[in-house]
């Protein structure tokens, strides 16, 4: 994403935001779900290294 909005050049706050809403729907929802899917596993995996459970 950061490549994306770079490569486009934003010259103001809106611009940028418009960049980023493009960046986001460049992605498939089915890589989005598989991060967020994942995130839950890395949670779980901080808190047992970190002795939390």
């Amino acid at each position: 994403m950061n490549y994306f909005v770079q490569r486009r050049h934003s010259n103001s706050q809106q611009r940028l935001e418009q960049l980023v809403i493009d960046a986001w729907s460049q992605i498939p929802q089915s890589a989005i779900r598989g991060y967020i899917d994942y995130i839950q596993h890395v949670c779980h995996q901080v808190i047992a290294n970190q002795g939390w459970e």
